[in-house]
């Protein structure tokens, strides 16, 4: 907000207090007329002077953000209040919301995995701090001119005891106190909130994976997860029913960029990614180099006329033949002389990957070499597990949903042609 907003906002907001409530109304359409984000401004403000809960909320955002030092969250200078009305002073942003970028369409493969990961990781490090953000959606999602991802808008969020505890000037009882999830309150936004947030139970980080699955939902298909005539209907397909596949939608993603969405949108939290570092790990290992054409840009393809092969496949026979002379030639030299063969193996260097209780099978290496994926019944039933080389972790992809894998004769997991795990 530029200064000259800012003092046009502060002289709508003055005059709106000095009137009768039933007066504010009129008076801020005459002023605001077409200007609805001058009109939302002022009636946040004026709200947010006379309801204590409100105020609550606005100090808990500026809170929580201003205990975080990331790249990809909003960075909060400082809060106070003049003339009886709140402020918060945050660094200066220039670009777009997700949902507005969102309105032209879905995103492109690429930019919805690199906007995923940016997310993931300013979620990481909130959840690091004990903070769960409980209102995620694109409305709260700022994409930068450079291409930066900030989430916004800490204003129902929730503090917890984080791991290393809570820094010293914040009082977590209180906090937590002040905006606990009680029975019967739903806090959140229809059509991103977690089954548990419908139910109006205690929440936690899960939450907001679940949250961050919808929106990449949004992302690769550009409509929402969920959707319903009403809020009681879209509240009705988050408890009972599942978003459409979007292997069966008119665009082309990857099976393992699938599996990620499904698993961020379980009903059961338990069932969920249990962490972010879990999704950024995951993320991270997507080998995504390229959009795919959809479908629809496929079947235009096909209906276009066949091009004449007959040169084409002159030239494969001449290349056959060359490639045929080439290995007859390198095969001659190798049974000549004993000397061309080396043992590749020679200076390798041997190091253990697994040391889990159980059987460790069907392993496989990704082409470049950085992650391993392979069967274990560490759990009691087989999963697949996929480990970074050198990290000394491994995540669990199948977490005993896929009973088959016990049965030696179906069994299989390995990396397809794109780098992706496949079962």
């Amino acid at each position: 907000m530029t200064p000259e907003q800012w003092k046009k906002l502060d002289a709508l907001f003055h005059e709106a207090l000095e009137l009768e409530k039933e007066a504010r109304a009129a008076h801020l359409e005459k002023v605001c007329g077409d200007d609805g984000q001058l009109r939302e401004e002022a009636e946040r403000l004026i709200a947010a002077h006379e309801d204590k809960d409100r105020l609550r909320r606005f100090e808990q955002e500026a809170r929580a953000a201003g205990m975080l030092n990331h790249p990809n969250v909003l960075t909060i200078y400082d809060i106070g209040a003049h003339d009886n009305a709140p402020y918060i002073v945050s660094e200066f942003l220039t670009g777009e919301t997700l949902r507005e970028r969102l309105r032209e369409g879905p995103a492109p493969l690429r930019r919805a995995v690199d906007y995923a990961m940016q997310i993931s990781r300013g979620l990481q490090a909130a959840h690091e701090k004990g903070i769960v953000h409980r209102d995620l959606k694109p409305e709260n999602l700022f994409v930068t001119r450079d291409g930066r991802v900030k989430i916004l808008d800490f204003g129902l969020a929730k503090l917890k005891s984080s791991p290393a505890g809570p820094p010293p000037e914040i009082e977590t009882n209180a906090s937590t106190k002040t905006l606990s999830t009680f029975p019967g309150a739903v806090m959140g936004t229809v059509g991103y909130m977690a089954p548990e947030q419908v139910r109006a139970e205690e929440v936690d980080h899960r939450a907001d994976i679940f949250a961050f699955g919808v929106i990449l939902y949004e992302m690769l298909y550009g409509r929402r997860a969920f959707q319903g005539e009403s809020a009681v209907e879209v509240m009705n397909a988050i408890l009972k029913e599942e978003p459409p596949e979007i292997s069966e939608l008119e665009r082309e993603v990857p099976p393992a960029l699938v599996r990620l969405v499904r698993h961020c949108l379980e009903k059961s939290r338990e069932e969920r990614f249990q962490s972010m570092v879990d999704v950024a790990f995951y993320l991270d290992a997507l080998p995504v180099a390229a959009d795919r054409p959809v479908a629809a840009d496929r079947k235009i393809a096909a209906a276009q006329p066949a091009r004449p092969r007959s040169r084409w496949r002159n030239w494969m026979a001449v290349a056959v033949v060359g490639i045929i002379l080439i290995a007859a030639g390198a095969m001659w030299r190798i049974q000549r002389s004993d000397e061309l063969w080396e043992n590749p193996l020679a200076n390798a260097h041997i190091e253990r990957v697994t040391d889990f209780p159980g059987t460790e099978t069907d392993a496989n290496i990704s082409s470049d070499g950085k992650f391993i994926v392979f069967l274990s019944d560490r759990d009691g039933a087989f999963d697949a597990l996929v480990n970074q080389v050198g990290s000394g972790a491994s995540v669990n992809l199948t977490k005993g949903r896929f009973p088959e894998l016990a049965h030696e004769e179906v069994r299989t997991v390995g990396f397809s042609d794109e780098g992706a795990v496949s079962a």
